[in-house]
């Protein structure tokens, strides 16, 4: 890809032939035109028709939320492209996070606490967030006497004929008698966790992942009732069904390597990095 500097192509851009003129973040740059194929997959026919509900949901958001997507858009959503901020419309970021959030919803694959075995229930996302977020989300939980607990990715392993997929996630401190409290320690959301898988991109000695990343099953928020006695950590899995991974453009098999990555997830869309780990499936 040649970023074009200032020269005689000016303002040019659009297809002219094979070749696209174009720009990003960096600036202009021309690249040869390949043509679009629309795979028609089950997911992407789900993912098409979940956009479609959220922008027709748009529609039955008051006036007076929009407003409120717009501050939130402006103030607290903040995304980023590179290192560089990027605007959003209240509208954008409305779309965004419902979208997420939809995501996780059809992710969720009946999850449960290996270790510590725990009784347990849960609460789950919501399909469509009119109002938007009014704090940050942390990724932090707390203790029953409020203390803060910041969590980070432990270890992964995926075994690819079962589908069994695990993760263990270290708490900050050894949680003792009663649970740890799964809300959001600044938000107050219930506090639910996702996981991605991403293959690899070599340059060198370099490792990093590739810029495609799937989503391998959402955990949503737990309320432990029973079970719990003494520890600074637990270790959450879940079976991904066949019929899902099919659907992915890539199929994970056995012998093979790829990143792991676990989010923290708010029930009002917010999300919060907490690790990523290079594993070989089983």
């Amino acid at each position: 890809m040649g970023t074009i500097a200032n020269s005689v192509f000016g303002d040019i851009s659009g297809k002219v032939g094979g070749i696209v003129f174009t720009r990003n973040l960096n600036g202009k740059y021309i690249r040869e035109y390949v043509k679009g194929i629309d795979a028609k997959s089950i997911q992407q026919i789900a993912n098409r028709s979940r956009w479609s509900s959220i922008v027709a949901n748009w529609k039955s958001v008051s006036r007076a939320d929009k407003l409120l997507w717009k501050n939130y858009a402006v103030n607290i959503f903040n995304p980023k492209h590179g290192k560089k901020m990027v605007n959003y419309s209240g509208y954008a970021a409305y779309v965004s996070v419902n979208c997420s959030v939809g995501s996780l919803l059809a992710a969720s694959f009946d999850p449960t606490f290996l270790d510590p075995a725990v009784t347990w229930a849960f609460s789950g996302f919501n399909y469509f967030l009119n109002s938007p977020p009014t704090k940050t989300f942390s990724g932090q939980i707390h203790t029953s006497s409020g203390d803060f607990i910041t969590l980070s990715l432990s270890e992964a392993s995926y075994i690819a004929s079962s589908g069994l997929l695990s993760v263990k996630v270290v708490m900050s401190e050894t949680v003792s008698g009663l649970p740890p409290m799964f809300q959001d320690y600044v938000s107050g959301n219930w506090t639910g966790f996702s996981v991605y898988f991403s293959t690899l991109l070599s340059s060198g000695r370099t490792v990093v992942p590739h810029y495609d990343v799937y989503l391998v099953g959402s955990f949503p928020s737990p309320l432990i009732t029973a079970g719990w006695v003494s520890s600074d950590n637990f270790t959450i899995g879940w079976y991904i069904p066949h019929d899902y991974l099919a659907k992915l453009k890539y199929a994970f098999p056995s012998g093979s390597e790829v990143f792991v990555s676990l989010y923290a997830n708010g029930t009002e869309g917010g999300a919060s990095y907490l690790g990523r780990k290079l594993i070989t499936i089983s």
